[in-house]
C-alpha cells in the first residue's frame, strides 16, 4: 500500500454569476497493483525420451512477487503442439486455461511424440491469489534428435545350384526402413 496526501478543489455552479468553489483536502491509500512475474522455464532432452516432468519447485523458482506473496496457482494459457505431444496433469490432458494447484504441479507432464524432435511450448501465468502475471512465462521444450537405428527384415530369394541371382532395385532394401 501506498499513501498520497490529495487536494481536489472542485466548482459547483447553478448557473449563479458567483460560482462555489469548495477545496477538499484527505489521504488517498492505494493498493500497489504489482502483479506477479511468471518466468521462463526451459527444458532440454533427446528424441525418445518417454516423458518429460515438471515440478513444483520449477515453477516457484521461475515465479516472482513484489509484496513478497506466495503463488496461490497457476494458469495454463497456450498449449503446446499437438504434433509434439500431450501436456497431462495427472494423467489427464491439460486444456487451455486449466488451473493448477503448486501443490499438483509434480504431477504435470509432457508426453512427446515418439520420433518428434524440434521445439514447442507452452505458456502460463502465475497468481498470488489477487491478480494474475501480466505477461506469460513459456515452458520451452527442445527434443534433440538422435540417430533411430535402421530396421532390416529379412529377405528370401531362390536360386538354381550354379545359377546367379539378380535382384531388381529396391533389392533387399524394399523391405526395410530407416525413419530418419
Amino acid at each position: 500500500y501506498y499513501v498520497r496526501d490529495v487536494v481536489i478543489e472542485y466548482i459547483k455552479s447553478d448557473d449563479t454569476p458567483n460560482p462555489i468553489h469548495p477545496v477538499v483536502e484527505g489521504r488517498l491509500v492505494f493498493q500497489n497493483p504489482a502483479a506477479p512475474v511468471a518466468g521462463n522455464i526451459t527444458k532440454n532432452v533427446a528424441e525418445d525420451t518417454a516423458t518429460i516432468p515438471f515440478s513444483t519447485a520449477e515453477f516457484l523458482a521461475a515465479y516472482s512477487d513484489a509484496q513478497s506473496d506466495p503463488m496461490v496457482n497457476i494458469k495454463i494459457t497456450a498449449l503446446p503442439s499437438s504434433a509434439a505431444g500431450v501436456l497431462k496433469l495427472a494423467a489427464n490432458p491439460v486444456t487451455l486455461n486449466q488451473v493448477i494447484l503448486p501443490a499438483d504441479l509434480d504431477t504435470l507432464v509432457f508426453f512427446p511424440t515418439a520420433n518428434w524432435n524440434g521445439t514447442t511450448n507452452f505458456q502460463w501465468k502465475a497468481s498470488d491469489g489477487v491478480y494474475y502475471s501480466i505477461n506469460p512465462g513459456i515452458v520451452t521444450i527442445n527434443i534433440g534428435s538422435v540417430n533411430d537405428w535402421p530396421v532390416a527384415v529379412d529377405d528370401t530369394y531362390s536360386v538354381v545350384s550354379n545359377g546367379s541371382l539378380t535382384v531388381a532395385a529396391p533389392g533387399v532394401l524394399a523391405n526395410d526402413t530407416d525413419p530418419d
